[in-house]
């Protein structure tokens, strides 16, 4: 004989008893309003009720099986109840509201079990079926979704810290600073105007990294990666648009100043040498490329935690936003960003650690006489805006001039026309290898603008040393 289909754990009891003793005194709704949902119930029809308790109380009226029985009395869920009058056999059933507290964590718990068992089935089937899904992507979705849970369940206990836990931990953050070599608090960039003006990239912070191509994001974010690992502090770079080549390629140019188009070619023997040489400075490095495409949030935070573990994980550099895949494809642009930013700032905050996201900025940078970026520059800018907690934007003038070369006009004399061009060969020569970092937004701090250096055959930022803070 065929075992009978097991049904999803829940407890009717528990939920007629919440319910009873809201209805009761609705006093008692303070020990479960911070946690309980109505889809945490297991029956429809107390999902309507307890939904309309909240409501009911949340706009300063009371909630009972008087002034709630028009709404019910033709529930069809409740038909078989009494309809309306099943209101008062709640309330009339409640012996006490003391349990209302436990009450609530019952149904909970159960709602978590419930939706355990709903994921776990549906990896389940995943696995079983014949397909193309990566059995690594699918570990990937199974931790992001359980990842979820853990999320929501700790929501249900949440402990609120008080106002001596907030300052106790930011004298700490001090303390941390005092003991730095460097005098900051966060992860340091190794670019110490940058550094000075954020006090370090900080942990639990999403930091946004945005320019148009060519500017160096992808440089800036492999600066402070090296820089971080160099200090002994884990790393992981999730290169979704470049290949471990080419991120290698990169890291071998800053470290041996051979260019990466001079690698692609035929090297001498002693250029070969120097690359083996800056090999041998990365071969303890704690930074490390995943260089798997086609991820989205879930997948990449999925991956973080997992690499957490093993490695311990102090940043993490996601490149770009553009290519990570959206965990809704039927969904607008703008809601797709919006659920990607705030999954890698709850990431940030998850794992404790700085974030840095690389993003293109719209073409309408190009269409204007001063280049330098703005936050309305930013592609879908209001949900990347919100959850960042840094934006910095990359400027490099010499790019630019560099394709604005003057041309004789017509009608124009050759002193005129000599005149423009030496002006113009002054600002390309004043603006050689200068690159600028614009700090847009700094939820923590002040805004402003920070020069560095570019090398662009070595694929590095470096400091200034032009003066000033």
């Amino acid at each position: 004989m065929a075992d009978a289909p097991r049904k999803p754990p829940h407890n009717e009891e528990a939920e007629q008893g919440l319910l009873g003793a809201l209805l009761t005194n609705n006093r008692a709704f303070s020990k479960v309003s911070d946690f309980l949902r109505p889809e945490h119930f297991y029956d429809p029809a107390h999902q309507r009720i307890f939904a309309a308790i909240t409501e009911t109380i949340g706009a300063g009226r009371v909630a009972s099986p008087v002034t709630l029985r028009p709404l019910f009395d033709a529930d069809p869920d409740l038909q078989r109840e009494g309809g309306g009058a099943y209101l008062a056999e709640l309330a009339g059933n409640v012996v006490t509201v003391v349990n209302a507290g436990d009450y609530g964590k019952t149904i909970h718990d159960l709602f978590m079990r419930r939706q355990l068992i709903e994921v776990t089935a549906e990896a389940l089937e995943r696995a079983y079926a014949p397909g193309l899904t990566a059995p690594e992507n699918l570990i990937a979705d199974l931790d992001a979704q359980t990842a979820a849970l853990r999320a929501h369940a700790r929501g249900g206990e949440a402990e609120l810290a008080t106002a001596a836990d907030a300052v106790d931990e930011a004298i700490q953050a001090a303390e941390r600073a005092q003991q730095a070599p460097d005098g900051i608090s966060g992860l340091a960039t190794g670019l110490v105007d940058l550094d000075y003006r954020l006090g370090g990239l900080q942990a639990g912070d999403l930091i946004i990294i945005a320019g148009r191509p060519s500017m160096g994001k992808t440089v800036l974010a492999t600066t402070a990666a090296t820089n971080a690992a160099n200090r002994g502090e884990p790393a992981l770079f999730q290169s979704l648009e470049m290949g471990t080549v080419s991120v290698g390629q990169r890291l071998l140019a800053s470290r041996s100043g051979i260019s990466v188009q001079d690698q692609r070619g035929a090297l001498s023997p002693e250029q070969f040498q120097r690359l083996i040489e800056a090999r041998q400075h990365f071969a303890s490095m704690p930074l490390r490329i995943d260089p798997q495409a086609g991820l989205t949030a879930g997948q990449i935070a999925s991956r973080a935690r997992l690499h957490q573990r093993k490695h311990g994980l102090r940043l993490l550099l996601v490149d770009y936003l553009g290519l990570i895949a959206p965990a809704d494809p039927k969904a607008n642009r703008v809601h797709q960003v919006e659920e990607t930013t705030k999954g890698l700032k709850e990431l940030a905050k998850e794992l404790g650690i700085p974030v840095v996201l690389l993003c293109q900025l719209s073409r309408q940078v190009e269409q204007r006489e001063d280049k330098r970026p703005q936050l309305a520059d930013l592609r879908d800018s209001g949900a990347i805006e919100q959850d960042a907690d840094v934006v910095l934007m990359l400027y490099r003038e010499q790019y630019y001039l560099e394709r604005a070369e003057p041309m004789r006009r017509a009608n124009e004399s050759q002193d005129v026309y000599n005149a423009r061009y030496a002006e113009w060969v002054q600002r390309l020569s004043e603006c050689q290898g200068i690159g600028e970092i614009i700090i847009a937004k700094n939820r923590q701090g002040g805004t402003g603008t920070v020069a560095v250096r570019f090398d662009g055959q070595r694929q590095v930022f470096e400091n200034l040393h032009r003066g000033g803070r």
